[in-house]
């Protein structure tokens, strides 16, 4: 019943089709978002790719049944249609991924902050941004120094193996535990079997 912006990353899968993000941008106090699109590389209006629109979204079950402020498990991964142009990573490309990697290792974080004082036009970041790991709600959840506000939920966090990038979390939420950060659930077996659900 109201607009809402999150962030998201066309990851490499066997549909060519997913996209990763927050949990909450998709399922969100006890009902699923309607009428979601990705829009790649999106910059004041401007979509160079188009977008593609959801055909079917993935959360976890116990992001679902989660206790309040509980976002350890708050993954989210959409499944869009093939737009115009074709199926999304055949023209956009994909991410490569990661899981089950230490947290205590630099971070590159991207998104679309739209709360102030950003506007959710242009794509903003947080480079080389040392993680911390921390037990919160049912589990594990990583922070990274970061001024990014809402709307970047989902955005990807990256990081570097081997001279090659992979996806390893996303913008998810703020504490006044450690003001001045950026959190993300810990990207755990748990993110992987969602991803291997969604990829099929």
């Amino acid at each position: 019943g109201q607009a809402f912006v999150c962030s998201g990353t066309a990851v490499v899968s066997d549909n060519h089709s997913v996209v990763d993000t927050a949990g909450h941008c998709l399922y969100w106090q006890g009902g699923w978002v309607q009428n979601m699109i990705f829009c790649p590389l999106y910059d004041n209006g401007n979509t160079p790719y188009g977008c593609w629109a959801a055909r079917d979204l993935e959360v976890p079950s116990d992001w679902i049944d989660g206790k309040p402020n509980d976002f350890h498990h708050d993954f989210g991964m959409a499944i869009v249609a093939p737009n115009s142009e074709g199926a999304l990573t055949d023209v956009v490309g994909g991410v490569g991924w990661a899981y089950n990697q230490p947290a205590n290792q630099a971070f590159y974080a991207y998104g679309y902050p739209a709360g102030y004082p950003f506007d959710g036009q242009t794509r903003k970041s947080c480079e080389d941004s040392p993680g911390t790991s921390w037990q919160h709600g049912g589990g594990t959840v990583v922070s990274i120094p970061c001024n990014m506000t809402g709307g970047s939920s989902g955005g990807p966090w990256f990081v570097q193996i081997d001279g090659s990038w992979y996806l390893n979390g996303h913008n998810d939420f703020i504490s006044s535990l450690k003001p001045g950060h950026m959190f993300s659930p810990y990207y755990d077996d748990t993110w992987y079997a969602l991803y291997s659900k969604a990829q099929q």
